[in-house]
């Protein structure tokens, strides 16, 4: 999974790369070699998962109704399995797949080549995020905070794949499951502050509303990742994120720096 997201952003930042400014070298690698790396992982995801035994996959998997999730009106039922370590393995398994998606990267492509009207989403994307929620929907929060203390949290996994989809609905279902992580009160969760992972869902969603797609953010000015957390939860304060994404109506890339307030 993390390999696959690795390739995927690093395809996301040289297309906007060669699109506003002079190539340098190919470090980042050509998209069409991205694709090629993408297919190797898309391969070895597809052997483990052949390798899964029955008590590790979803209770109720041979269900017809396996993706239906409607975050438009609040019906994500949720997908059970036995065991915590075994949801968040699937969890996983399902965010790989978001980012081995070959439409989201044919559709920057095609943009590129003067296709501005190119979807970049596909139902395969919004397929494997209606089973996503339906894992997070399963998972509780108390168990999420204790136990994905030394891994990836699910809060990072969203926020991860609601910059690959661009169903806003499901982007504001996120953002209300977090939201719901902070009332509890839990503000840590796979050592990454719920209030970051909420405020960036927060970003995108406004994005959205105003008819703008945020492929990719990051920060303005490169700190080291912060102090570490043994010294100080908040050792990391970011005042100004960068955006780079797409306008939905002309189709045109865009980028802009933004300011934030981390909301606890």
């Amino acid at each position: 999974m993390s390999e696959s997201h690795r390739i995927n952003t690093a395809a996301v930042i040289s297309f906007w790369w060669n699109i506003h400014l002079p190539p340098l070298d190919n470090t980042l690698g050509s998209m069409d070699d991205c694709t090629s790396l993408l297919r190797t992982e898309e391969k070895k995801l597809n052997e483990w998962h052949s390798q899964l035994t029955p008590i590790e996959l979803p209770m109720e998997s041979s269900s017809p109704s396996f993706d239906e999730a409607q975050p438009n009106t609040g019906h994500v039922p949720p997908l059970r399995f036995q065991r915590h370590p075994f949801a968040m393995n699937y969890a996983y398994y399902i965010v790989a797949r978001i980012m081995q998606s070959e439409c989201f990267l044919n559709g920057l492509q095609q943009c590129a080549s003067g296709d501005r009207t190119a979807p970049v989403n596909d139902e395969s994307i919004t397929r494997w995020m209606r089973i996503l929620l339906r894992i997070v929907a399963g998972l509780s929060k108390v168990e999420c905070a204790t136990r994905n203390v030394y891994t990836i949290g699910i809060s990072n996994l969203l926020v991860a794949c609601i910059l690959r989809c661009s169903d806003l609905d499901m982007g504001l279902w996120i953002q209300n499951w977090l939201q719901d992580f902070l009332s509890i009160p839990i503000l840590e969760e796979g050592s990454f502050p719920i209030c970051q992972a909420l405020e960036i869902v927060r970003l995108v969603n406004k994005e959205r509303r105003s008819g703008k797609d945020v492929y990719a953010i990051g920060v303005t000015k490169e700190d080291g990742g912060g102090n570490g957390k043994y010294f100080s939860y908040q050792s990391q304060t970011i005042y100004e994120l960068v955006l780079l994404g797409r306008i939905r109506e002309t189709g045109c890339m865009y980028s802009e720096s933004v300011s934030v307030e981390w909301a606890l």
